[in-house]
């Protein structure tokens, strides 16, 4: 019952949100030889990102908690395709899963900064498995005029009704396959700078009355 409730509820209160969003076909041009893409986001402004994209068959990885058994069936009703797992538990089966699926030309989403933060700091997974597969990561992020926000690590938004949202796409990365160590911190440093940039926009077109930006200005000092 309670599934079924939040699927309807998030159905519902998307079907009232004013999306302005890049076409979807745009990301066609950067998959390359039957790949997929990997977009990356921050967990808790993901919102608007999951709904202006559903419908397309986008694998994600869900947690293997009660919490996430829920959160697995509200994707799966908007046309996503759920892993299970996390860093602690099931993540290298659900990262070969996320590879093969790459591989086979599904596109992928990550939190980066899941799945229990710290908030807006991107970690090295989704870096590991662009590495892995030759995929581009696309960074993606969700602004909104109004939300809630609740007191959970993500700070997660819940958009209120009728409200405008705007979802932007950055510059997309390719890592190299013989990428060290090195080579990946920097890009780890990049996607998260520039998802904390990507993050900032979305907010201001979006006419967002709490951006996001003074609570990442905090995190950078």
């Amino acid at each position: 019952m309670v599934s079924l409730a939040g699927i309807v509820a998030s159905r519902l209160l998307g079907a009232t949100l004013r999306v302005e969003a890049p076409w979807f076909g745009n990301f066609d041009v950067l998959r390359c030889d039957g790949r997929g893409v990997l977009f990356a986001m921050w967990h808790g402004p993901h919102f608007p990102v999951l709904w202006a994209y559903r419908g397309h068959g986008i694998h994600v990885m869900t947690s293997p908690s009660a919490d996430g058994e829920m959160l697995t069936r509200v994707l799966g009703s908007l046309g996503y395709r759920c892993f299970r797992g996390s860093s602690g538990r099931g993540g290298q089966r659900a990262m070969i899963a996320m590879a093969r699926a790459v591989r086979g030309g599904s596109d992928v989403a990550v939190a980066v900064d899941g799945p229990r933060g710290p908030r807006y700091e991107a970690k090295a997974g989704i870096l590991l498995l662009a590495k892995l597969t030759g995929a581009w990561i696309v960074p993606v992020a969700g602004g909104l005029r109004r939300f809630m926000q609740f007191n959970s690590w993500d700070h997660y938004r819940l958009p209120m009704p009728l409200t405008r949202a705007v979802v932007l796409i950055g510059e997309p990365l390719a890592v190299a396959r013989d990428a060290c160590d090195q080579q990946l911190e920097r890009h780890r440093q990049w996607l998260g700078r520039h998802l904390w940039d990507l993050q900032t926009e979305a907010d201001r077109r979006a006419g967002c009355d709490r951006p996001i930006e003074k609570e990442i200005v905090e995190h950078r000092q």
